[in-house]
């Protein structure tokens, strides 16, 4: 347990010397780059240790010990790994992406502390460690969200907070069921404990909690509202949050949990919400024209699609987009960052050119592709094994995906196709708002990395020995290597219609603006926001009504401890060490019990 706690707070000690010693910007960067890549020193160690777990005991209540424990399973490798991974490419690009000296302490220390949560829960082998780093995220990430001084961003931060803070008593409640049904707090107990005895009404609910909670994080319906808004924050926070953290968590233990959810018959909840989820984020991209929030929109998406594959039992295909998506999704963002600071805009519609930056464009266009599932790169080999499972599961199911691989096809090509067109005359003269000098080496050099790291994670579907992850789970099915070719051309095809819809629509038609109509966005949103607004007002006034009972209760008690210290302090006064004056209190009290003894005791 000691080495595995030491492995994930080196990030946050860094946070704590650079809070307490460091002053200067520049110094900061780079100890934060030195201490978010540390953890990957430790992966060839974590690999050696993988199906171990260490646990401490932490307190007992009567005959309970409460344990800590932290686990190294393959599910927890495989998150600590892609964590390790991608934060120091966040890193690297925040050096050149936060300019500001004075912006830059602050933000260092959160994105550590960010780090150092996300690691801790890779490695959570009880509902204890999990909720704690649980809770941990959703505080860092609001720090993080509403880094920026704007009123957007506070209410973004102040949304998501209050969004993922349902997750968090989801869990809390789920906890003290399971305790009181289990008596322990352990995955691995839980598990066996669920297959080997009947579910209870009681039980199914703490289930249906845990689900509710990895919705809030993982942006499902109706907990999807957040996630969008969060843009506002830094381009690197995003990158991460939607590549390997945050919203990987709700996934990851769901992921963690199968078990338990397939024996309590729960996958076909998970299933419908996913599907309806997956459906209005590809509508909500379609619709959008800001530069990141298509992209949120599209990792809704995908997290629905890990859903999707996890319900219909097909887990290599979410456990192949679990990983790949960290790279491709890290790299979409990086290159959004640069499109905005090129061009002066965060809209897609006022972006032009962006061929001038050659490398960079080629870049978002391996995200681009890979992203859409476009053969040979990744997501094509997983939406190919995702959709033969489909297929044998349920044709609806399977239709439903490949109107949704047409719709990620369409959206993601239109992000990326508009940019690409000339700008007018009158602007292209002054050059204005196109500048991609602009941006920095550190920048660049994270973008080129991103890709080449979603370039090479193909060979996770190609290389002998790695296809097939039915190592990870016993029910998982086979690989890209048992895929008939049958769903593979369709799969390509669906790809390529998107493609083609794209780049005649957006590009050869309409070259100055996209056409998308927004009105179903906006009624989808409004509503959403309407009960985000009203469930905030329930909250607020049931703080206000708590508050009033609590001052109540307060003062009913501050009034029985003011009179008993008046009481006493009369009694003090009657202790006055005259015979004469305690013998008149003994006659009287006397007199008092005959006179009790008269009346009421016949």
């Amino acid at each position: 347990m000691q080495i595995y706690f030491v492995m994930s707070v080196i990030p946050i000690l860094a946070a704590i010397a650079a809070m307490l010693f460091l002053r200067k910007g520049s110094i900061i960067r780079y100890l934060s780059l030195a201490a978010s890549a540390t953890p990957l020193f430790f992966l060839p160690y974590l690999y050696s240790s993988i199906g171990s777990s260490q646990s401490i005991s932490w307190f007992r209540s009567g005959s309970t010990v409460f344990q800590i424990t932290a686990s190294m399973y393959q599910m927890n490798f495989i998150l600590f790994a892609l964590v390790s991974i991608v934060a120091p490419l966040v890193f690297l690009y925040s050096i050149g992406y936060i300019n500001e000296e004075r912006d830059a302490k602050g933000y260092y220390i959160e994105l550590l502390s960010f780090e150092a949560a996300m690691l801790i829960f890779a490695m959570a082998g009880d509902f204890i460690l999990l909720l704690v780093a649980w809770s941990f995220l959703s505080i860092t990430s609001y720090l993080l969200i509403g880094f920026y001084n704007t009123g957007a961003a506070k209410r973004a931060a102040r949304k998501s907070l209050t969004t993922v803070f349902i997750g968090d008593i989801a869990i809390l409640a789920a906890l003290v069921i399971l305790l009181n049904s289990y008596s322990t707090l352990q995955f691995s107990q839980i598990i066996s404990a669920v297959s080997a005895t009947a579910i209870t009404k009681t039980e199914y609910i703490a289930f249906i909690l845990l689900i509710i909670a990895a919705f809030t994080k993982s942006a499902q319906f109706p907990f999807n509202v957040w996630l969008p808004d969060a843009m506002e924050g830094p381009t690197p926070v995003s990158a991460f949050l939607h590549s390997s953290t945050m919203v990987k968590a709700g996934v990851f233990m769901l992921l963690v949990l199968f078990p338990i959810f397939q024996a309590a018959h729960l996958l076909g909840v998970i299933l419908a919400f996913a599907l309806f989820s997956a459906i209005i984020s590809v509508l909500g991209a379609l619709g959008e024209s800001h530069v990141k929030r298509v992209l949120a929109y599209s990792t809704i998406e995908e997290l629905s699609i890990m859903l999707v594959a996890l319900s219909i039992n097909a887990i290599s295909a979410a456990l192949y987009i679990f990983i790949i998506q960290a790279f491709y999704k890290s790299l979409l963002f990086f290159y959004s960052g640069i499109l905005t600071k090129a061009n002066g805009s965060d809209e897609i519609n006022n972006m032009h050119e962006s061929q001038r930056g050659k490398l960079m464009a080629i870049s978002g266009l391996i995200g681009v592709l890979s992203l859409a599932g476009f053969i040979p790169f990744n997501s094509f080999f997983a939406n190919a094994i995702l959709g033969q499972a489909a297929m044998s599961y349920n044709l609806i199911v399977y239709v439903v995906l490949l109107a949704i691989d047409f719709g990620v096809s369409f959206a993601i090509f239109r992000w990326f196709l508009l940019p690409l067109r000339p700008s007018s005359s009158s602007k292209a003269a002054l050059n204005i708002g196109i500048n991609y000098s602009l941006i920095n080496d550190y920048m660049k050099l994270s973008l080129y990395l991103a890709a080449a790291f979603s370039v090479l994670s193909v060979a996770i579907f190609l290389l002998p020995g790695v296809s097939g992850m039915e190592s990870v789970y016993k029910y998982a099915p086979a690989g890209i290597s048992n895929v008939a070719l049958p769903e593979l051309a369709v799969s390509a095809t669906a790809v390529l219609l998107g493609l083609a819809a794209a780049y005649f629509l957006f590009f050869r038609v309409y070259r100055k603006k996209s056409p998308a109509s927004t009105s179903y966005l906006k009624a989808i949103n409004s509503a959403l926001d309407s009960l985000y607004s009203h469930l905030m007002t329930f909250f607020t006034a049931s703080s206000v009504v708590l508050t009033e009972a609590e001052m109540a209760i307060n003062d009913i008690f501050d009034g029985i401890a003011m009179n008993t210290s008046r009481g006493g302090y009369a009694a003090r006064r009657m202790e006055s060490g005259s015979i004469n004056f305690y013998s008149l209190i003994f006659i009287i009290g006397a007199l008092l019990l005959i006179l009790y003894a008269f009346f009421w005791m016949r």
